[in-house]
């Protein structure tokens, strides 16, 4: 350890994660790019690296990546990353209150102190936790989804019902393509871009950029917009030290929930930040305030998302085996320096790998400095008159959701859902159900197919084979235990404001 902290504290590496997270960040905020898009066009920049350099530079891209998603979220309601939905429910609201300076310092805090935590875990308990992870088979991953979609009732504001449709419209949306046993095709009429699905990151930017656009729009037709021009963001943006004493037990709970979940091979940033919000939720003294502007909205996810970072590389480095698609990619980056995952990486390439973690420790400090020092250049956002920030956005989204795919019909389908999540949001019907369920859809559909035929091979009734898994039984004992909770905590809300307007 000793070794890999002092080969990164040259000169060379800490300018690497530096740059890295200042490209990180930049990518992150803006739509349709994510982590995975900038560690990807990036890793061939590291071929004539050596090998703690290149990785110094993909670490500060990735955690910068992952936080700089909230910031366009935030400031704009255009979430960078799909992760970043679920902190876009409180951010914007605050913003529009006129509290960013305290919106962007909960998220930049919340975002250093997951990151930070899991790259701690990462350090010491990697073998560990790679182990555990390990024992998430189908059935666990499917029990994993089925707690995912429980968070629908969280999501849903007031209306359950209306959320409980939204979800249903996510999950018949994520049916779409060749169905992934019988190869049957579904909702695809034909048409060859669709055999794949609809990508998430275009779906991403209908359902949340383009309403938010075309209602800008509406309000400068009204001559009523509500734009956030004298909104004053002045000194730099920090969680205050009485939110945080406050708040630490939820970040604790968040991070721990953002690793784990990071360490488990196919979920990833967005089944963990919008854990991370219900976690929250459930735990606040004040559920009904979220979705109306709460900092505890924008620390749960935040924290959660972020935690995930170093939770995914504890199963590549030791295994070899991809938490996310991000660490997918390091799994590339890694190869093509001649490092092999597995006991190699611990004892004849100690130093890189060791310095590598500590890298993603540096990576979650420099941005926390960044975030909180540069508050005033993202404010400028703000400024910037709607005659210009509209058209520009537009480009971004629709360049972001053709750039997934190289396909013009992504943009298309990101137009359409965005009309259709516009009359949505009139009717008001939450969309984040919507985007949970098309995230969570095809894990769930696809674990629960394998889980079905290892059910059918050992010749054991399905209820039988999953519910005699621990695993399995802890996580729906959480799902049964999150429903009751969301349910008391809407019936109580209920009653509250039925003795309000009474008393009126």
């Amino acid at each position: 350890m000793l070794q890999g902290l002092t080969a990164l504290l040259n000169p060379v590496p800490l300018l690497m994660i530096f740059l890295g997270t200042i490209l990180g960040i930049s990518i992150g905020a803006l739509p349709g790019l994510t982590a995975t898009m900038g560690v990807a066009l990036l890793v061939p920049l590291t071929f004539g690296l050596s090998p703690l350099v290149g990785l110094s530079l993909l670490a500060g891209i990735y955690c910068g990546a992952v936080y700089g998603g909230s910031i366009s979220a935030i400031l704009l309601g255009v979430p960078g990353t799909p992760a970043a939905v679920a902190t876009m429910l409180d951010g914007h609201e605050l913003t529009k209150q006129g509290q960013v300076t305290k919106a962007l310092g909960a998220a930049v805090v919340a975002s250093a102190i997951g990151g930070i935590f899991s790259s701690m875990v990462l350090l010491f308990a990697a073998p560990i936790i790679a182990r555990f992870s390990l024992k998430f088979g189908p059935p666990e991953m499917f029990m994993l989804a089925v707690l995912g979609l429980t968070l629908i009732a969280t999501l849903s504001g007031k209306d359950v019902v209306k959320g409980l449709i939204a979800g249903g419209l996510g999950l018949v949306i994520s049916t779409t393509g060749i169905d992934p046993f019988t190869g049957t095709l579904r909702y695809a009429y034909g048409i060859p871009a669709l055999y794949d699905g609809i990508p998430l990151t275009a779906a991403l930017i209908g359902l949340f950029c383009f309403p938010q656009l075309i209602g800008i729009i509406e309000d400068k037709f009204k001559q009523a917009s509500d734009s956030n021009q004298d909104i004053e963001i002045k000194g730099i943006a920090i969680l205050p030290w009485q939110e945080i004493k406050r708040l630490w037990k939820v970040m604790l709970r968040c991070s721990i929930i953002g690793t784990i979940v990071g360490a488990i091979p196919g979920a990833g940033t967005d089944i963990a930040a919008f854990l991370g919000y219900s976690e929250a939720k459930r735990s606040s003294k004040y559920p009904e305030k979220f979705g109306t502007g709460i900092v505890d909205g924008v620390v749960g996810p935040e924290t959660a998302n972020n935690g995930v970072t170093g939770g995914s590389i504890i199963p590549l480095i030791t295994l070899g085996i991809p938490g996310n698609a991000v660490s997918a990619v390091l799994l590339g980056g890694l190869l093509i320096q001649g490092l092999i995952p597995g006991q190699e990486l611990f004892t004849k390439h100690a130093t890189i790998t060791y310095g590598f973690m500590f890298a993603m420790i540096v990576a979650n400090i420099c941005f926390l400095i960044l975030g909180s020092t540069l508050i005033k250049y993202f404010g400028y956002v703000l400024k910037v008159p709607d005659s210009i920030i509209i058209p520009v956005i537009a480009s971004l989204c629709v360049i972001g959701s053709y750039s997934i795919r190289n396909n013009l019909l992504d943009s298309v389908l990101a137009i359409i859902l965005g009309i259709i999540a516009y009359f949505g949001k009139k009717l008001k019907v939450p969309m984040a159900p919507v985007c949970l369920a098309l995230i969570l859809g095809p894990l769930a559909e696809s674990n629960l197919g394998r889980s079905l035929l290892m059910a059918q091979t050992k010749n054991i009734n399905f209820f039988v084979f999953i519910f005699s898994r621990p695993i399995v039984l802890v996580l729906f004992a959480m799902a049964v235990t999150l429903l009751v909770t969301t349910y008391r905590m809407m019936k109580k809300v209920n009653a509250e404001a039925v003795s309000k307007t009474a008393g009126n």
